[in-house]
Order: structure tokens, then C-alpha cells, then sequence
């Protein structure tokens, strides 16, 4: 089974990231070069990560710690989260927090009010 798919939506102009399970430290280090040359490809700095295939947590206590080394990589003018319980959402918002996308990073119940607002203030280019 793949752990993720990541790929990018020409129509909404996003980033998106679908955990199945939860990430290690081997799993960052290759879902990062893919995430870097979406963005470069695309011009796109706007992300929607999609948790409602794996409410176990995104990314584990090791995995956060290799973050740390791609924090500069990874910055979002914008992040929506999609579909967190409440344990989940604490370990996303450490996660972004290592990233420093805490102020541009929001968690929502659907990927329709995730999109919308990913959407405000137009599209990043």
C-alpha cells in the first residue's frame, strides 16, 4: 500500500498532500524532494494536507525532527488542513509550528471549506 500521494491540482492551483499512514523519517525525506519540485514546477506555494485516511497522526516523533532540516523549503504562503480529531491536530500544529507556517495554516472539517479559504486573497504565483 503507498504511504501518501502527493500531487498537484491545476484547477485549484495546490499542493496536495494525502498521508495513508503515519509518516516516519524515512517517509519525509522522500515526500520532500516531491513537495520542492511541485513547487518550483508550479510556482505554488499553497498547500492542502488531507488527513481523513489517517486520523493515527501525520508524521511521528522522529519524523518531525528531519522537518526541521527542510523548514526553509517548505513555507507555505497558505496551509489547510483537512480532517483532524483532536490528537492529531495538537501533532499537526507542531509540525507546522517546526516549519513556520503557524500563522498561515488552518484546520478545516472539508476540503470544499479548505479550498475556499486557500482561495481568499487570490492565488499565489
Amino acid at each position: 500500500m503507498e504511504k501518501f500521494e502527493i500531487n498537484y491540482d491545476r484547477d485549484n492551483h495546490v499542493i496536495l498532500v494525502k498521508p495513508f499512514q503515519t509518516w516516519g523519517k524515512d517517509d519525509v525525506e522522500t515526500a520532500v524532494p516531491i513537495i520542492k519540485k511541485l513547487i518550483s514546477k508550479n510556482e505554488c506555494r499553497r498547500v492542502l494536507a488531507n488527513l481523513t485516511e489517517n486520523q493515527q497522526g501525520f508524521v511521528t516523533r522522529e519524523a518531525r525532527g528531519v522537518l526541521k532540516k527542510y523548514a526553509d523549503d517548505l513555507r507555505f504562503d497558505k496551509a489547510a488542513i483537512v480532517g483532524t480529531n483532536p490528537a492529531t491536530r495538537m501533532v499537526m500544529k507542531i509540525a507546522v509550528s517546526i516549519l513556520g507556517n503557524s500563522h498561515n495554516t488552518r484546520f478545516f472539517k472539508t476540503k470544499e471549506e479548505a479550498l475556499e479559504w486557500l482561495e481568499q486573497n487570490g492565488k499565489s504565483k
